[in-house]
């Protein structure tokens, strides 16, 4: 890892670990979400959105997370698309808190918005020099990957969106 950039190092290992806490707490928590999923029913969350959502974003995470484990280009492309997916739920989150005052959620929402910024920042900095050195990326390049993990993102978003729909 010594010739990577200090912030690659750093978003490795953060996500090394936030994926294996989130596999760990998958599997840990398996019965729970089953059984508790009546529960969540009731707030319009159906059992296929629920596995889908879950499994969806455990896997964008992993795949990332292996991305930057791996230093390849299909790493970077797998954090683009990782975070350009957690853009679009956190849009979909903020966009609720506008349409829908749930009493405390305030503090939710705060913490939405401060992720929201973490992430625009973070995509930044993945769109520089350094960077797509790092990843054997040219500027020409950048945008063709970035383009592909947007697709890859919408993709797995609209479908998240349509089992709500359809659930």
């Amino acid at each position: 890892m010594d010739d990577r950039p200090i912030g690659i190092k750093i978003l490795t290992v953060l996500y090394a670990i936030g994926a294996g806490i989130a596999v760990i707490t998958l599997l840990a928590s398996t019965s729970s979400l089953i059984s508790g999923s009546a529960e969540l029913a009731k707030y319009g969350i159906s059992r296929p959105f629920l596995a889908y959502t879950l499994l969806a974003a455990l896997g964008l995470l992993v795949w990332a997370a292996a991305g930057l484990i791996a230093g390849e280009r299909w790493g970077w492309q797998a954090l683009a698309t990782q975070i350009v997916y957690t853009l679009l739920t956190n849009a979909t989150k903020i966009y609720n808190a506008t349409q829908v005052h749930i009493p405390g959620s305030e503090t939710q929402n705060v913490k939405t918005v401060v992720r929201t910024g973490i992430e625009l920042i973070i995509l930044l900095y993945i769109l520089s020099g350094g960077v797509l050195n790092f990843f054997n990326l040219d500027t020409d390049e950048r945008w063709k990957a970035f383009g592909k993990a947007c697709g890859i993102a919408f993709a797995v978003y609209a479908l998240q969106q349509i089992i709500f729909w359809i659930t």
